[in-house]
């Protein structure tokens, strides 16, 4: 009987799935887990093959959990930046906290006043921080857009 044929993975990835077996997310526990190992890894250009590989394995069962027991949704009418805001109420987060979690304190001013929009990459920041669907943070039109590819590059930047 022949071998079918495998490929070999790279090592940072066996080494994430010997931290964190890629499976389906049974509990909080472990979507809490999941997240430890992703958001460090969200948003990043500088990933390795491997670690984009896991990246995106992972993402695939933290969506499908949050589907199942997270769903957040974009309400009707409210803007990305009013669902920022309200996000930010919830956590008692500060105009400061929302700059580290973006990188910039200004920006964060400039987003929750309209001024500037929410970049791709700060969506990703976003999302991850908070754990909502990077479509809630898009205008209407573009997150129905970006929808599918969205659903293939989870958070991957």
């Amino acid at each position: 009987m022949s071998k079918g044929n495998t490929t070999s993975a790279p090592a940072d990835y066996m080494a994430m799935v010997r931290r964190f077996p890629l499976r389906p997310l049974a509990s909080e526990a472990e979507y809490d887990a999941a997240w430890e190992l992703a958001e460090p890894l969200t948003g990043r250009t500088d990933l390795t093959p491997g670690q984009q590989m896991y990246l995106d394995a992972l993402s695939f069962f933290l969506e499908r959990y949050e589907e199942q027991h997270h769903a957040v949704k974009q309400p009707p009418g409210l803007t990305p930046a009013a669902l920022l805001r309200e996000l930010m109420d919830l956590r008692g987060m500060s105009v400061t906290d929302l700059g580290r979690v973006i990188g910039s304190q200004p920006m964060a001013s400039m987003i929750l006043r309209g001024t500037r929009g929410i970049s791709k990459a700060n969506i990703g920041k976003l999302a991850a921080h908070f754990r909502v669907d990077p479509a809630a943070f898009m205008p209407p039109a573009a997150a129905r857009r970006a929808l599918s590819k969205e659903t293939r590059r989870r958070m991957a930047g």
